[in-house]
């Protein structure tokens, strides 16, 4: 039977002694035991030793990328964040704070004809009728009230592209540390607008006390009490001990010591400029390969996998379910509702799905949450179309057309070859 390096039951001294037995003359056999104990077992023991480090290694670097990385967002009440709690934080920390209003940067803005924007709201409405506000490009009244009297502006609304931009710039960190990104489940966002003045007779030397807005038919899904939040918190840690070579005697091995991480967290080096060769985690120790040589300060983006059971009056929503890091193979319409089934959208059920060809007009009902992604290299609208039809628990949920672009949007990540669109039954 062939024996094979490195197994547990495998001893090369042993195994020595019983080929010297081989070797007649006593003699040669005294001398070569002496030089093979001196050389060959000592070599052979430091190689299994540096060959097992790196075994473990490997699978504890493959277990810490298993580790759970699904992202949560939702919205809260101002006046209910808790910035002690360790569940669910403010996207923008600045929007615990009054809103304040330099008059004088605002009017020589709009002097310049560059609307300013005053403060941010929460419309609780669906797509299709935020599309319509958007394509109108519709100017509302308002009043401006100041110390010494009232003054009449026009606003309008601008969709707030800042808190999509955040979740658009973690994905850089999941490319760079090898962790493959999802689809981050985030209808509230595309929710929020800016309300911006496009002209007001207020005077420069006024003290603005308040903005009085008039909305309308807009006026009942209009919220300005609402933040978005999520699971994401990002800190800063310094390497622990001086950087050692690598395995690779090229880059250099940076360790952050474990007694810095908490538990039920998941962690990605937040470094968009530095190129990392590797990023493992061993006996609790997150360790960093790159080209620096010398200590440094790392910018860390934590993950709590446990904030989804926090208590908040509007849901929460996570990208759990099937990850894309390892795609799957789907032939069927079978596969593709076990994959719709598997996200965890229980607001919506997939009741249908065809393959059509796309028209030149064609307007889709939903939308990408990817929009972000310019690496995708099959962008074409000429590929046939695979329209999903699903059914609404709640016709009347003004996120059923945010929650299927999501859904629709995993589905396109498993099938690039379909320009994958979704409608409601």
């Amino acid at each position: 039977m062939e024996n094979h390096f490195f197994e547990s039951e495998f001893r090369f001294d042993k195994y020595l002694s019983e080929r010297l037995l081989e070797v007649s003359d006593e003699g040669e056999r005294r001398a070569l035991k002496d030089v093979l104990g001196k050389t060959m077992v000592p070599f052979y023991e430091q190689v299994e030793e540096k060959y097992q480090q790196l075994e473990e290694r490997l699978f504890s670097a493959e277990s810490a990328r298993q580790k759970s990385f699904d992202l949560i967002t939702g919205i809260i009440e101002r006046n209910k964040i808790d910035i002690t709690e360790d569940a669910l934080y403010p996207m923008n920390y600045a929007d615990l704070s009054d809103v304040t209003v330099d008059i004088g940067e605002m009017m020589e803005k709009i002097r310049a004809g560059k609307p300013y924007t005053v403060f941010r709201v929460f419309l609780r409405a669906d797509v299709q009728r935020l599309r319509a506000l958007e394509k109108a490009d519709k100017r509302f009244h308002g009043t401006v009230i100041t110390q010494a009297g009232e003054y009449h502006a026009e606003v309008r609304l601008v969709r707030n592209q800042s808190y999509l931009k955040q979740v658009a710039d973690l994905y850089p960190y999941f490319e760079n540390n090898g962790v493959g990104w999802k689809t981050v489940c985030m209808p509230y966002l595309s929710k929020f607008y800016d309300v911006q003045v496009c002209r007001t007779d207020c005077p420069e030397d006024e003290v603005i006390r308040e903005f009085r807005i008039d909305f309308g038919e807009y006026a009942s899904f209009v919220r300005s009490d609402l933040i978005p939040v999520w699971n994401v918190r990002f800190l800063s840690e310094k390497t622990g001990a001086y950087p050692d070579l690598a395995l690779d005697r090229v880059h250099y091995e940076h360790c952050i010591y474990r007694s810095h991480f908490r538990p039920e967290r998941a962690y990605l080096v937040a470094e968009e400029h530095v190129r990392l060769w590797d990023v493992f985690v061993q006996d609790g120790d997150m360790h960093i390969v790159c080209s620096e040589k010398d200590p440094r300060t790392w910018k860390l983006m934590e993950v709590n996998d446990k904030s989804l059971h926090a208590a908040n009056a509007y849901p929460v929503y996570q990208n759990g379910g099937q990850g894309n890091s390892g795609r799957r193979c789907i032939h069927t319409k079978a596969e593709v509702g076990r994959l719709v089934d598997s996200l965890g959208i229980e607001e919506l059920s997939l009741v249908g799905m065809e393959i059509k060809k796309a028209t030149e007009n064609m307007e889709p009902k939903t939308y990408s949450m990817d929009p972000f992604l310019e690496d995708e290299i099959r962008t074409s609208k000429e590929r046939e179309v695979l329209l999903l039809t699903f059914r609404a628990k709640d016709p009347s949920s003004y996120l059923n057309y945010d929650l299927m672009s999501y859904v629709v949007s995993r589905v396109q990540w498993e099938l690039p070859e379909f320009w994958c669109v979704g409608e409601l039954a």
